[in-house]
């Protein structure tokens, strides 16, 4: 498995049309406004029904698990195997068909978030050069499917192409999962005029950053000075197909601390320059604090399971925190704090509940619950070190402390 934690962003493309080198746009960022121009349909029909515990969801919304990319509304998918709407089989939204015969250059985005998709879950798209109108499977691309952070695709169309035909896929099964689409564009033109777009960045090591371009770039991604916000900057080194950079820093990065990439001035083979800079924010944390799982409320007395708690115990010296990650049952990560020696903190799934009904502080870790009948929790560092593991069952033989 991998020992590093990715961190995947994405930022918006921005084109100045003014100038005219801009043939066409189509846009959908599910605003419901004049900007979202590419028309979609899809099947099932959007629902949303918030139900007793996780929501089943196929629809726009500006409310969920996730943050929209831009603007105040995503396509946000839950729980979409539901008697209230959804259906095992694959939910699809297909987009119009766009002619774009006309226009030499075309670049196609959209930006996808996973969270916890299991084997059986699965997320991707069919893209056709033509204006047919069946699909198959054979072609379908599977995308990652647990990003934990919107993650942006770019497809340069090839030039000989007429017509674009896009279809965006999703199955799902529970609520502790889910997905969503925003800032699905297409543009044309006919010349080179985009600039390269920031596809993923990648914290591999203490002391280094991969940043993944949408395109080849000249030797401005070498340099040091277009890469500020993070202090020591040793290199920056171009691989041989010239999109992906190597950051390598003269000291490893602090642990538990919220660090903060920008990308600017960097230019593409035929110098369009990045617009707007790029933000990379993460946190690293390479520490193996002595944390232990030392009592997990997995099945309490409540109707709805909303009195589920975890508690931590600080067994060592004080420790960061801060990115650390706990996986399993729940998915959490820790935002920026440290814990004293001797001291326990309290995660629960209900924070206000679970603080009004104890009668003690705790933390929300948002989403999800503990299986009634068991199941894994571990502690993680951003490297994929295991802290602390634990397997709780429900049934003998008991633990004797």
């Amino acid at each position: 498995m991998p020992m590093i934690q990715r961190f995947l962003l994405c930022c918006t493309l921005t084109i100045l049309a003014s100038i005219g080198l801009l043939g066409q746009e189509q846009f959908q960022g599910f605003e419901g406004t004049a900007n979202d121009n590419w028309n979609f349909t899809v099947n099932p029909p959007a629902y949303n029904d918030p139900g007793a515990g996780d929501p089943d969801v196929w629809d726009a919304v500006n409310a969920g698990e996730i943050t929209p990319l831009s603007g105040d509304f995503l396509w946000y998918m839950q729980d979409l195997d539901n008697p209230n709407g959804g259906t095992e089989e694959f939910h699809i939204m297909d987009f119009e068909i766009i002619d774009i015969s006309a226009f030499s250059s075309n670049l196609l985005t959209f930006n996808y978030y996973t969270e916890g998709y299991e084997p059986a879950d699965s997320l991707g798209y069919i893209l056709y050069f033509d204006d047919g109108t069946t699909w198959d499977m054979a072609d379908y691309v599977a995308l990652n499917p647990n990003t934990q952070a919107w993650e942006l695709v770019v497809i340069d169309i090839p030039a000989d192409s007429d017509f674009v035909r896009l279809r965006l896929m999703a199955k799902q099964n529970g609520g502790t999962d889910w997905a969503g689409f925003d800032d699905i564009r297409l543009q044309s033109a006919n010349a080179d005029i985009f600039p390269p777009l920031v596809q993923s960045v990648e914290v591999i090591s203490p002391f280094q950053i991969q940043v993944v371009f949408s395109e080849p770039m000249n030797s401005s991604a070498e340099v040091v000075a277009n890469y500020s916000g993070i202090n020591n900057l040793a290199t920056a080194n171009l691989n041989a197909t010239l999109d992906t950079v190597l950051l390598s820093y003269g000291s490893n990065f602090p642990n538990g601390q919220e660090q903060t990439l920008t990308i600017a001035g960097v230019e593409d083979l035929n110098g369009n320059v990045i617009d707007p800079a790029f933000d990379f924010t993460f946190i690293f944390n390479g520490a193996v604090p002595d944390l232990v799982f030392t009592e997990i409320m997995y099945n309490d007395t409540s109707s709805n399971d909303n009195l589920e708690f975890i508690e931590i115990y600080n067994n060592g010296s004080d420790a960061a925190l801060g990115g650390l990650i706990i996986q399993g049952e729940i998915t959490f990560t820790f935002p920026v704090m440290d814990i004293a020696a001797g001291e326990i903190l309290l995660l629960a799934r209900e924070e206000a509940i679970a603080e009004d009904f104890y009668g003690v502080d705790f933390m929300d870790w948002g989403t999800g619950g503990l299986g009634n009948g068991g199941g894994p929790l571990v502690i993680l560092n951003t490297e994929g070190d295991i802290i602390d593991f634990v397997d709780y069952e429900d049934d003998a033989p008991w633990p004797v402390a």
